[in-house]
């Protein structure tokens, strides 16, 4: 199952937990508009943007994570993907997040 971040700018982008746990990696993809070309990276580090200065400090970032089992399933590759659109966006298409 994949996870959705939103993350914000700096050296310390998310707090907590996903916003959204458990979806589906065709949920992301038909819903989200995620594509192979958004990978950012493998899991073995965090996705950051900016510098630890840049404000602001809300989330601007929505990041798929998706892992191993469900990459191989799928033929992706496991890791982080930036979505092109806004954790606003996420949450018209998504419903409410999950958590905070």
């Amino acid at each position: 199952m994949a996870k959705l971040w939103f993350a914000q700018e700096g050296s310390d982008p998310t707090l907590g937990a996903p916003a959204y746990d458990n979806l589906r990696l065709e949920q992301c993809i038909d819903q989200l508009g995620l594509t192979k070309k958004h990978w950012l990276h493998g899991l073995n580090r965090i996705p950051t943007f900016g510098r630890p200065s840049d404000l602001p400090r809300e989330p601007r970032h929505a990041v798929c994570q998706v892992d191993e089992p469900e990459a191989s399933d799928e033929a992706w590759m496991a890791g982080f993907y930036l979505l092109e659109i806004s954790p606003e966006e996420v949450a018209k298409r998504l419903g409410p997040p999950e958590v905070g």
